[in-house]
């Protein structure tokens, strides 16, 4: 793994985009594989308080790919795995839950439609009942419409009547 695999994570570009990666390239350069180090020694002060990642590697047709958050249409659970769709129909499996992507993802922007799907109100298109009465997201761009369940459908009419697309 590379540095910056390793570490992408810790970066926010709201806060850091472009001094982390900085940081990752000297600090790559510099550190002694055979030297162990204290976590607070690898992660600069600047972003050591931010827990959520906003970037990640993807792979993607044999090659690897940096992928920013706020490109997610949508999270999909797959047991104890989650896929993110992105882009033209690019996708890639984490060995991640949904729920974790829940609790770290900002709950402004994504939201949890089902037990099995989260997405990003970014990419929202509109609603629609199905033919056996199901209400079912479309979101732009994105391959298949998604189904709500009941028990969340409230809380998505809610956030899309005060989602403003332009605030993070």
């Amino acid at each position: 793994r590379t540095a910056i695999e390793t570490y992408i994570g810790i970066i926010d570009d709201r806060y850091a985009e472009v001094d982390g990666l900085d940081w990752l390239a000297e600090r790559s350069q510099s550190i002694n594989t055979s030297a162990t180090m204290k976590r607070d020694e690898l992660i600069p002060k600047n972003i050591q308080s931010t827990s959520k990642p906003y970037h990640f590697i993807a792979k993607f047709n044999n090659r690897q790919q940096f992928v920013k958050l706020a490109e997610v249409k949508a999270f999909t659970a797959y047991g104890e795995y989650s896929r993110a769709y992105w882009g033209s129909n690019q996708n890639m499996l984490f060995r991640k839950p949904l729920k974790k992507w829940v609790e770290e993802l900002p709950p402004n922007v994504f939201v949890q439609i089902h037990r099995q799907s989260i997405v990003n109100l970014k990419f929202f298109r509109y609603l629609e009942k199905s033919s056996d009465g199901k209400t079912q997201i479309y979101l732009k761009d994105f391959h298949t419409p998604l189904d709500v369940s009941q028990r969340r459908a409230t809380r998505l009419n809610n956030l899309l009547k005060q989602y403003d697309p332009n605030v993070e």
